[in-house]
């Protein structure tokens, strides 16, 4: 039998809960095709070892972000 993999590429933008160093979850977007970012959903909260592996390669989002001082109900 042959194996295949399906594979789906899509842009995301990514909000986190907690801090930096210990994000509590992610909320995920994704722009549409006029260019304006939609929430399109979230991760559970992540455990303290995912944490640390999401921390690892969070970046602060640039000036300008369009969710910059949005406040989102995480639970």
């Amino acid at each position: 039998m042959q194996r295949r993999t399906k594979i789906r590429r899509r842009d995301t933008t990514e909000v986190i809960t907690g801090t930096f160093t210990r994000p509590q979850l992610l909320i995920l977007g994704r722009h549409d095709q006029t260019g304006r970012l939609h929430g399109i959903g979230r991760t559970v909260p992540l455990r303290p070892d995912a944490a640390r592996l999401v921390a690892e390669h969070l970046t602060p989002a640039d000036p300008g972000h369009p969710w910059t001082g949005v406040r989102f109900a995480s639970t």
